[in-house]
């Protein structure tokens, strides 16, 4: 088959089944044409499949759905389709069921519409992964004469994540199919769509080329390796309805299913995803991709049979989503200013700037998006131009934007996103040190904008007692609450998702490696955002991690009420932007240190591990939560808590780090996070430190822990004396109970709890 004339009939039939999906008329997994119906699969000892003659049933095929489908894997939708699609491929092209084995952690699925959930053989684990290759293909009664093996999922430098913390790396696969091959007759193809898939060929080059292939197939033996890539990201964004359909693997099976040679669907997707990745297609083992010989030796392999009809419908739409990115606006406030004594402006210009660049990058052009900050001079989208701040954050100026750049005439808005962030109170904004933003007037604008606008408002609000915002009064008499006085309903037949950082109390901004404020509501929800979520998914990400501090609301049913099974329905599947997916992934923290007692000693050491990331760790860190914390005031924000740097020390995957501080007698929380070179976060793991024994704070020095250290501390504090005596290092380290080396409110509440306990404490 010319490969030019394939070439423009598969993109004639991709932009086909486009425009069909785009109309509703495709499910999220349906192939481009229908399944024969079961009744006319089978027809007689040479078998024919709708237009197919049936595969030898000696050619087996192993499919890997990997990651997990865990709520954080924002990738498994599009491989889970990708995955199903290709199965189906395999079928239509003549592969018999049960000469393909599915590894898929969703069993339940029923990929060739037979209406029984019989197609996934196992979960995808490694030791299922194993069998697969090691027993099923070889099986004695049926070994495989040639095997296809198709794998797609997160990836990272030379391993594929099969479940949700499992890997399997190149050199450990390459040895199963090295076993595997020295008994098989035929051809092996290996096809891995993933970010870095690339570095499964080669672990390390020269100036002659590759010195060491990761995938040659044993001497005299057939083995072809296709990867989606090189060592870099791989993508999966959407097409029409399906999720993942412009991707490597969805092109590439689409020419398969279509009835292409092995090498034409190869070069087809190369070509459709060139402008993003580069795939790679290694035949002659020696670890280098597209070379002139592994086209030569590719060249007119045909896995199944050859179709024997032709099917060549045309269509062409536009996609429906770049015409809404055209009409959606956006609207960023970094509410209250550089003035002294707001010690929370640094971690809001961090947020802020992020969310500009993010909703850049997912299409927002930037005359789209009014950005109201004091900073005018900030570069958010780092192309080194202070383009980016459209005005001070001010009363006049968010009713503006609101009130009339939204609605401007020659632009109007179809779908309008609000962000703001900084200090908030009850009902309350900050935008600037003399203004302050109540939430009735804001939802008055909103309403009056929504009754012209005819799409969705989204509302994101981080702040301390931001969840105020949602409702005035409850009656809480029942088993559940009811607002009676919602504050942020929209009006009748519209849609408006309200989303706040905190309830009705303190909202923290702790740094995360360079950046203040990176262990926020609003840095992890923008993180998740760029890594390719849906709006729930980046919502539960950010409640998740910041979950052990504050609690997230979301509220999309407009009842006041914040995360109920409605909200999360309505919730559900909306995107910010365009919806693409880069395949990599989140660090992983597998297991942390358990619970510790100590008697008396002040110092342990915590441990993480393994930690895993497709694009490497760049830190592990604890934060600690001291028995009895309190953040204080509902209304103020909280800027650091005690932390602690875990280091891998001897590069085995585990980090261990020494906290020498814990002082105080009750129970310590220690969340651990891992973030990786993209600043991409891990969920928390936690553990505790019980300590039994507290330590002896003698401020005074009269020999013992009374009521005058208290009063002491409290003096120091307040201002009115520093009449301490001098202490030396060792005296105030028994002192410090939370090592910041001064003496301040938490040594008065320590001493104070400990005069209260039924036993003095130690002295």
């Amino acid at each position: 088959m010319h490969f030019e004339k394939t070439h423009l009939m598969y993109m004639v039939l991709t932009i086909f089944f486009v425009f069909f999906s785009s109309l509703g008329m495709a499910s999220a997994w349906e192939s481009p044409a229908p399944m024969p119906k079961q009744d006319h699969q089978i027809m007689n000892d040479s078998y024919k499949v709708s237009g197919f003659t049936r595969a030898s049933s000696v050619s087996k095929a192993i499919i890997v759905a990997g990651g997990g489908g865990t709520f954080d894997d924002t990738l498994w939708e599009s491989t889970q389709m990708c995955a199903n699609y290709a199965y189906r491929a395999l079928l239509y092209r003549g592969y018999l069921k049960e000469n393909i084995y599915y590894l898929s952690s969703d069993t339940s699925i029923d990929a060739d519409d037979n209406g029984q959930p019989d197609d996934v053989d196992e979960t995808a684990t490694y030791q299922n992964l194993s069998d697969a290759i090691n027993i099923w293909a070889r099986r004695s009664d049926n070994p495989a004469h040639d095997l296809m093996i198709y794998m797609t999922g997160h990836g990272g430098n030379r391993i594929l994540q099969i479940g949700s913390d499992e890997v399997i790396e190149a050199r450990e696969l390459d040895s199963w199919l090295d076993d595997l091959q020295k008994t098989m007759t035929g051809r092996l193809i290996f096809i891995y769509d993933a970010s870095k898939s690339g570095t499964f060929l080669c672990k390390s080059n020269d100036d002659t080329g590759c010195s060491e292939p990761l995938m040659s197939p044993p001497e005299g033996k057939e083995r072809i390796v296709i990867t989606s890539a090189s060592d870099e990201s791989a993508y999966f964004m959407p097409m029409g309805r399906l999720p993942g359909g412009l991707s490597f693997s969805f092109q590439f099976w689409s020419g398969f299913y279509y009835g292409s040679e092995l090498d034409d669907a190869f070069f087809f997707a190369k070509d459709m995803m060139e402008d993003f990745q580069t795939a790679l297609l290694d035949a002659n083992g020696n670890g280098i991709g597209n070379d002139y010989d592994d086209r030569k030796l590719a060249d007119g392999i045909v896995p199944g049979k050859v179709r024997t009809d032709e099917d060549d419908p045309v269509g062409l739409t536009e996609p429906f989503t770049d015409y809404i990115l055209d009409i959606s606006k956006a609207i960023i406030v970094a509410g209250g200013g550089p003035y002294p004594g707001n010690n929370l402006w640094e971690d809001t210009m961090l947020c802020t700037n992020y969310a500009y660049d993010i909703l850049i990058e997912r299409g927002y052009s930037k005359e789209n998006i009014c950005y109201l900050s004091s900073d005018k001079d900030t570069d958010a989208d780092g192309n080194g131009l202070s383009d980016d701040v459209y005005g001070d954050a001010t009363y006049e100026n968010l009713f503006q934007a609101i009130n009339t750049w939204v609605k401007t005439p020659d632009a109007p808005v179809y779908e309008l996103l609000i962000y703001i962030t900084d200090h908030g109170g009850d009902g309350t904004f900050r935008l600037n040190p003399t203004e302050t933003l109540k939430v009735e007037e804001l939802d008055k604008w909103l309403d009056d904008l929504q009754e012209t606008m005819p799409g969705r408002l989204i509302f994101i609000y981080d702040a301390c007692q931001s969840g105020t915002f949602l409702c005035k009064t409850y009656d809480s008499n029942g088993r559940s609450p009811e607002c009676l006085e919602p504050r942020m309903r929209p009006p009748e037949g519209k849609e408006r998702i309200v989303i706040t950082s905190a309830s009705d109390e303190s909202a923290y901004f702790m740094p995360m490696g360079k950046g203040a404020g990176g262990l926020s509501f609003s840095f992890q929800f923008w993180s998740h955002i760029d890594y390719g979520a849906k709006l729930d998914e980046a919502f539960f990400f950010a409640k998740d991690m910041m979950g052990d501090f504050q609690t997230a609301l979301l509220d999309a049913d407009g009842n006041g009420i914040g995360n109920e099974h409605n909200d999360m329905k309505l919730a559900e599947s909306i995107t910010i932007g365009k919806k693409y997916k880069v395949a990599s992934d989140i660090p992983v923290i597998e297991n942390v240190s358990e619970t510790q007692t100590l008697q008396g000693e002040s110092d342990a050491t915590l441990w993480a591990g393994p930690v895993t990331d497709a694009d490497g760790i760049s830190e592990v860190w604890g934060v600690i939560t001291p028995p009895g914390h309190s953040a204080g005031s509902a209304d103020t924000p909280v800027l650091e808590l005690p932390t602690v740097k875990l280091l891998d020390t001897d590069d085995d995957g585990i980090y261990e780090g020494a906290y020498e501080h814990f002082n105080m007698k009750g129970t310590y929380t220690v969340n651990i996070y891992a973030a990786d070179t993209k600043d991409t976060s891990s969920l928390p793991k936690q553990t505790q430190i019980v300590q039994t024994r507290a330590k002896g704070a003698d401020i005074n020095g009269n020999g013992e822990t009374d009521l005058g250290d208290a009063i002491m501390a409290l003096k120091v504090i307040t201002g009115i004396s520093n009449s301490v005596p001098p202490l030396s290092e060792d005296s105030m380290a028994l002192i410090d109970v939370n090592g910041d080396k001064k003496i301040g409110m938490e040594e008065a509440i320590y001493i104070l709890r400990n005069l209260a306990a039924s036993e003095p404490p130690d002295k």
